[in-house]
């Protein structure tokens, strides 16, 4: 083998096993009763979730911590943002016991609720991100 096909080779390789390690950290999961006592606790209209290292982070619209309670946020970190209505009602119509959660192309935290996720996707246009879009309530 030529030396050009040899790097060519050890790129694609490293390439693969990158994506494959960064897309189990862009997954997490949550027992679908849990989610919505945490959802439930929101005190604002909104909510935001982000997934760092596999761990799942979700904030009120105030960005204050919802999950893990103590959580401390830096400002410039981008979440998802949800209104607190349509989540309930998303999360409501699955029979599932564990609602997924990933990280898409644009890194936008998006669910996995049976044919949910596209309606979902919808909503997360319409809402956006934070920051920039931080002025909610």
């Amino acid at each position: 083998m030529s030396k050009l096909t040899i790097l060519v080779t050890i790129i694609v390789l490293t390439f693969c096993v990158s994506l494959q390690g960064q897309s189990k950290k862009s997954k997490a999961s949550i027992a679908k009763k849990r989610l919505t006592k945490i959802i439930n606790k929101a005190e604002t209209n909104h909510v935001m979730f982000n997934i760092k290292r596999g761990k799942l982070y979700i904030l009120d619209a105030r960005r204050d911590a919802l999950k893990p309670k103590k959580y401390k946020a830096p400002y410039d970190e981008v979440f998802t943002v949800y209104t607190v209505n349509n989540v309930l009602n998303k999360i409501g119509q699955t029979n599932k016991k564990r609602i997924k959660f990933y990280k898409d192309e644009s890194g936008a935290v998006r669910f996995d609720l049976d044919n949910g996720a596209q309606d979902l996707f919808r909503l997360q246009e319409e809402t956006g991100f934070c920051p920039p879009g931080c002025s909610l309530n």
